[in-house]
């Protein structure tokens, strides 16, 4: 048995330098700053991971809402050729400094922590008339159901990865890899992953969950890329290294009659 769930339309994909699509946005693209490292430029790039997580779901959302002032994020599967729809580099650079500026606003070391980023969202979704509110935070039992249910809504997930203070572990990244009978849509999901990385102290983008006999599997957006998490690994890492506080998500559920 497999269970896959995921976003209804495909996510945000920027044109990057090489010519390549990404996989959501990534603060390492704001051009860095030779001045101090608390100069602006230098924050987003060292503290941004939850500005982008947020950017690239509030662009997601009003796509799926219809709404115009976020033309340009029109996603396309990776791979794919991009379009006068999809978003230059320079146009993404330009949106994550517009909504640092007017909608969240990045501190050196702390971010955007976790219940300041609900806040923020809560503020756009309120100033752009969206029927979307957000919480940040729940018991470690209800995160995956939790996740689920945006998934099922067609809303992406911000995910903590906490700072573990003290401790050196970090949790893995991989790559899937299927099979050449391999394929979400069959009944016999076949891959194969391999670790590219680690991390701590970071916020993802859910964008899908997979799950099979022996894993749970969450597919994410990081650093303008495509990875996946193992949920067993993350549970473990927040229960050993750090704690619901910083390791949770952002849920964000759509009103009812809006």
């Amino acid at each position: 048995m497999k269970n896959t769930i995921g976003l209804k339309s495909n996510y945000i994909n920027i044109l990057e330098e090489d010519g390549s699509l990404s996989f959501g946005g990534s603060q390492d693209w704001v051009v860095k700053d030779s001045e101090s490292k608390r100069s602006k430029n230098n924050i987003i790039r060292a503290f941004g991971c939850g500005l982008i997580s947020a950017v690239d779901i509030l662009a997601y959302i009003e796509k799926t809402e219809k709404q115009s002032e976020l033309n340009g994020f029109h996603g396309h599967p990776e791979g794919e050729e991009c379009t006068d729809e999809c978003m230059t580099l320079e146009e993404y650079r330009e949106r994550i400094n517009q909504f640092e500026r007017i909608h969240f606003h990045v501190s050196y070391w702390l971010g955007i922590p976790g219940t300041r980023l609900a806040r923020k969202m809560n503020r756009f979704f309120r100033r752009k008339k969206l029927p979307y509110r957000a919480k940040w935070g729940m018991s470690g039992k209800k995160l995956l159901t939790r996740l689920k249910e945006m998934l099922a809504a067609d809303i992406p997930a911000t995910l903590g990865i906490g700072p573990g203070f003290f401790r050196k572990d970090r949790l893995g990244l991989y790559v899937m890899k299927l099979d050449k009978e391999g394929q979400f849509e069959s009944g016999n999901l076949k891959y194969s992953l391999k670790r590219k990385g680690t991390t701590k102290d970071h916020y993802v983008t859910v964008t899908g969950i997979v799950e099979d006999e022996e894993r749970t599997l969450l597919e994410i957006s990081s650093w303008g890329r495509k990875y996946y998490i193992d949920f067993k690994e993350y549970t473990d890492y927040v229960k050993k290294c750090d704690n619901y506080i910083f390791s949770n998500i952002l849920y964000i559920r759509r009103l009812e009659n809006k």
